[in-house]
């Protein structure tokens, strides 16, 4: 179901806040009049609701759908306990994120320590609908709701479903086709493998057998050679000795 939205002033428009705040159906309400974070904070309480809490990016664009001003809203974000420890107003840390560049700085001089979104980034950026850290005394309009409205869009069942099913899928596709490639085509492979190592194997057992019985060839000539010469000259004599004999 569609979160009901309403623009509200402070004093005029309250009672209609309190009735759409506290009632079952998702509700946002964007007031008409500026105010410091804490005063925000505390007429969305006032009116049975609370700053906005975004917790997720259907969240976030549930709210951005909302803004219909170039201008900053302040959202139910803050450091203010401990700086740089970024909590929701619903006691929730900061799991969602979407700071626009460079920020939280904390730039201002007396610290920045209350969150706003913004509805138009900052020039040349294209950073539209980012969160910004800005001091909690100045003054803006802000976005309030109800407990209906982070319900209805937190965890649909498609979201729960897609959650659970893509990491299984991503786990159990890759080890089962990994598990046919070693039982078939890794198999193969290694005995492909096996008979190309025993070939070279016995192509350089060849090639070694074929050494030797080259070495051992030429052993015997030499041999027989020296055999020759030793049966032609038994004595010994030298060549000019055995011409003149």
């Amino acid at each position: 179901m569609a979160a009901q939205t309403e623009s509200c002033s402070f004093e005029d428009e309250a009672t209609r806040a309190k009735t759409l705040l506290t009632g079952k159906e998702p509700a946002y309400i964007i007031s008409d009049g500026d105010a410091t974070w804490p005063q925000a904070k505390t007429f969305c309480e006032n009116w049975g609701g609370r700053l906005a809490t975004i917790h997720s990016e259907i969240e976030q664009k549930n709210i951005e759908k909302l803004l219909k001003n170039d201008r900053n809203y302040w959202i139910g974000l803050t450091d203010a306990e401990e700086e740089d420890t970024w909590v929701w107003v619903d006691d929730r840390p900061e799991s969602f994120s979407n700071w626009a560049g460079f920020e939280p700085n904390n730039w201002a001089d007396d610290g920045e320590n209350c969150g706003e979104i913004r509805k138009k980034g900052r020039r040349g950026r294209g950073e539209s609908f980012k969160w910004n850290d800005n001091e909690c005394s100045a003054k803006r309009q802000f976005i309030c709701q109800n407990a209906a409205a982070t319900d209805s869009v937190t965890t649909p069942l498609s979201t729960i479903l897609l959650s659970f099913l893509l990491p299984l899928f991503l786990c159990v596709v890759p080890v089962t086709l990994l598990s046919i490639y070693f039982a078939c085509f890794r198999k193969g492979g290694t005995a492909e493998t096996d008979a190309l190592k025993e070939a070279e194997l016995r192509r350089i057992e060849a090639e070694e057998a074929a050494r030797i019985k080259s070495e051992k060839m030429l052993a015997i000539k030499v041999k027989a050679e020296e055999t020759a010469r030793r049966l032609q000259n038994p004595h010994g004599l030298s060549e000019e000795k055995q011409k003149e004999v």
